[in-house]
């Protein structure tokens, strides 16, 4: 399982809404995937953070933050 986390102190932690895609849109395992979307209002500098469930615990696949148009 993959979750997406938007965490922080900021107005984005109180966003009304989020998008997420994934490029390709149907992944190949073991191939590299790019993560992108925005969250309104858009406010830069915030923390986006990709996790996953192993099965015993969550961990974190990547972390970016959001540019000032709130995209990342």
């Amino acid at each position: 399982m993959l979750a997406f986390l938007l965490a922080g102190p900021g107005t984005a932690s109180a966003a009304t809404s989020v998008t997420f895609g994934i490029t390709p849109a149907t992944p190949v395992y073991g191939s590299a995937a790019t993560f992108s979307g925005a969250v309104t209002p858009a406010v830069g500098g915030e923390p986006v953070d990709l996790i996953a469930n192993t099965g015993s615990g969550w961990v974190v696949l990547g972390s970016t933050t959001t540019a000032a148009n709130g995209t990342y």
